[in-house]
């Protein structure tokens, strides 16, 4: 058992949302926002967490008024990194 019990989460280059979807269900956390700025990306996270903020661009985010989360996941794309 997960010492958080429902956390509020939130995803940098979210992606599709698999990892998302992932984390959600084994730590039953809630998805307080992401970040993915991909138009084809967007539109499936609207129609998979229509209620969650989806901040877009994360380099133009003001991260030092973001609140706090126990949780927080950001990953990069190996052929963007390549």
């Amino acid at each position: 058992m997960s010492p958080l019990l429902n956390p509020w989460i939130g995803f940098k280059c979210t992606g599709y949302g698999g990892l998302d979807l992932t984390v959600m269900e084994n730590y039953g956390a809630q998805l307080a926002g992401c970040t993915d700025n991909d138009l084809h990306v967007t539109q499936v996270l609207q129609t998979l967490f229509a209620a969650v903020l989806n901040l877009g661009e994360l380099t133009a985010v003001d991260w030092s008024a973001a609140h706090a989360l126990p949780l927080l996941d950001a990953r990069m794309w190996s052929q963007e990194m390549a």
